[in-house]
């Protein structure tokens, strides 16, 4: 269900460009990226664009809400295109993030751990993925 704050907000703060059709292309072809690999797969599609273009587009892009941001195990951004609430896995070894879904119990679980703390939709658990484990 669209409501016309939604459509207002996507008015003022949304260009429909090709340089923002090209960024949810790639991103969504990445899954989760940070601004600069992102430029990197556009920059090949339009050469020239700039980083600062990418974060602008990417800003704009997160207050509409199509796409998310999540911290990584460094404190960077990373994008994601999945603009639902869930949580990540982060491999500590190769830096790889894969999306997750925590069942309620789980999330029960920890906020009991917390006490007074409040858990989040977006949680971050690290470890080490199937393939750096293998190798």
């Amino acid at each position: 269900m669209i409501y016309i704050s939604q459509v207002l907000t996507y008015t003022l703060y949304m260009r429909k460009t090709i340089q923002t059709s090209v960024v949810q292309e790639e991103l969504m072809q990445l899954g989760h990226a940070t601004n600069r690999e992102l430029w990197i797969a556009v920059e090949k599609r339009i050469p020239g664009i700039t980083l600062t273009s990418i974060h602008r587009i990417t800003q704009r892009l997160r207050k509409l809400e199509t796409i998310s941001c999540t911290p990584n195990l460094n404190g960077d951004g990373i994008i994601d295109a999945n603009p639902l609430p869930h949580s990540h896995f982060m491999c500590r070894t190769c830096g790889n993030l894969t999306d997750i879904q925590l069942d309620k119990a789980t999330v029960q679980s920890i906020q009991a751990q917390l006490h007074e703390g409040v858990v989040e939709d977006n949680m971050v658990i690290a470890g080490t993925c199937q393939s750096c484990v293998y190798r």
